[in-house]
């Protein structure tokens, strides 16, 4: 009898589907995951971010993510900065701020908003879980 381990049982089952060409929520749906690949980088990155926020500035990676490049650009558009996709995730998933309670309608997140509201471990925590 051949025993697999539950990795190797979900890697038969999308191999399976992949033949099939059963679309993605279907997979997901069938293997009983939630989430998507895409919410699940972007809940990361948000996690990352509001680590980096509350690291002292001592610290070296805080020292880089704060750091600025000196010199000259290559010619054409500039590539999007680390912060500019954090703020894209924000906008995704359309991610509430909390700072102000007597706004009559909340406002999607901010960078600023997203300093202050992560250097509440648990909040950040509840954020970064609610994404769809």
């Amino acid at each position: 009898m051949i025993v697999l381990s539950p990795t190797a049982v979900l890697e038969l089952r999308l191999v399976f589907f992949y033949i099939d060409r059963v679309r993605n929520d279907e997979v997901r749906r069938r293997c009983g995951v939630s989430r998507s690949v895409i919410t699940e980088l972007d809940r990361a990155q948000l996690r990352w971010y509001g680590h980096i926020e509350r690291m002292l500035g001592t610290r070296y990676t805080k020292q880089i993510y704060q750091g600025e490049v000196v010199g000259t650009r290559p010619i054409g558009r500039p590539k999007k900065s680390w912060l500019e996709g954090v703020q894209d995730v924000l906008n995704r998933h359309r991610i509430k701020t909390s700072i102000n309670k007597r706004a009559v309608q909340a406002r999607v997140m901010k960078l600023r908003d997203a300093q202050v509201e992560c250097q509440d471990r648990a909040r950040w925590r509840m954020v970064c879980s609610d994404l769809q």
